[in-house]
């Protein structure tokens, strides 16, 4: 769908949608399913069952959370610059999950993604 639109633009899109998700209350539900943990049973085809079910819920959890950097990835393309787009995103995703205030992690990335979204936008109007 977007093969039509300039690369530039969709990325730029992509990127202030990541940004503006970063600061709903929705991404912020997501990190904290993400950062919480729950008992399970020791052993047997209880413990197999809850396994199931606790990956099943992070998982959900990292795909609520995550969804919008993972669409940033897919737009980005293949270029050279794909493998700073991948490390840039993995730094977010990683000091989202590890920090001890998911919060602030987010509304930090929110607004190097908002910097990167304006960035790309301009980028092609200076050449």
């Amino acid at each position: 769908m977007w093969s039509r639109l300039p690369a530039d633009a969709v990325l730029a899109c992509a990127l202030a949608l990541a940004a503006g998700w970063q600061r709903t209350v929705h991404k912020r539900r997501a990190l904290r399913d993400c950062h919480r943990s729950s008992p399970l049973p020791a052993g047997g085809l209880r413990a197999l069952a809850g396994t199931g079910r606790f990956g099943l819920r992070h998982g959900g959890a990292c795909l609520r959370s995550c969804w919008a950097l993972m669409l940033v990835m897919a737009v980005a393309g293949g270029g050279p610059g794909m493998l700073g787009w991948m490390a840039a995103l993995t730094a977010i995703v990683t000091a989202e999950r590890f920090a001890r205030t998911p919060r602030r992690s987010a509304n930090l990335a929110a607004a190097a993604l908002a910097a990167a979204a304006l960035a790309v936008a301009l980028t092609p109007a200076l050449t």
